[in-house]
């Protein structure tokens, strides 16, 4: 993947979110954040990770992210923070680091979001993805909760509900079977895409969000995507 720096990006800060664009050649080997996203992005970033180009300025926020996690960590003195799991299941190895672990058996994630965008659904199949590793692991997992950030608050915008930059959502866990059926399900898809023609594979509505929004705006391998493509060229004709 190749990094550009169009708005001259102090060389540290350029270099630190350099270090951020790692893509793995393994293709039986899936993070939780790749596993609860498109099929068809994850295995296009695998085919052309060489070709991918994106510029620093768009990482700005994940690695604002990065670094709230870190001092977060540093505070808990009595909770599980920040450890990497790695789980084997029907032949994908799925890899993940959750936020926080607590004596409570509660998982916690914190989320750098806008104050209009809340309640992802993703959050819920993260968690529950977490949940499941964490207990085929042995730990027992009885609530899981979203701390949510929010980058864009301010007083005078502030609704009623949310008095401080800060909200707190509890997630709903699913039964251990249900969320090894949610994670069997994704990885087929996964398995899937790999013995197919691309050509054949486009990306549910809701993830390429209105209007295709993500495909336009938010997607680093729009250009490699058949779909997208298609629909520059309907656009254009």
């Amino acid at each position: 993947m190749n990094i550009t720096n169009k708005y001259n990006l102090p060389n540290g800060l350029y270099k630190a979110l350099q270090k951020m664009s790692y893509i793995s050649d393994d293709m039986n080997s899936i993070s939780v954040s790749d596993l609860i996203n498109p099929p068809l992005i994850w295995y296009l970033k695998k085919l052309h990770k060489d070709e991918i180009e994106e510029d620093a300025s768009e990482r700005l926020w994940a690695l604002l992210g990065t670094a709230v996690h870190y001092i977060i960590s540093e505070g808990e003195d009595r909770n599980l923070t920040e450890e990497r799991l790695e789980l084997e299941i029907d032949g994908f190895r799925i890899r993940g680091r959750f936020d926080v672990y607590t004596e409570e058996k509660e998982i916690l994630d914190y989320k750098i979001t806008s104050m209009w965008s809340l309640e992802k659904p993703e959050w819920t199949k993260q968690i529950n993805v977490y949940a499941y590793m964490l207990r085929r692991t042995g730990f027992e997992v009885e609530k899981g909760f979203i701390y949510a950030i929010l980058r864009d608050w301010n007083k005078r915008q502030a609704k009623e509900t949310i008095p401080i930059p800060f909200v707190v959502y509890e997630i709903p866990i699913w039964t251990i079977e249900e969320q090894e059926k949610y994670i069997r399900e994704r990885i087929q898809l996964f398995k899937t895409i790999q013995n197919s023609n691309i050509e054949d594979f486009i990306c549910d509505p809701e993830d390429r969000w209105k209007n295709n929004i993500r495909c336009k705006m938010y997607c680093s391998v729009n250009k490699f995507c058949p779909f997208y493509q298609r629909e520059v060229q309907n656009e254009n004709d």
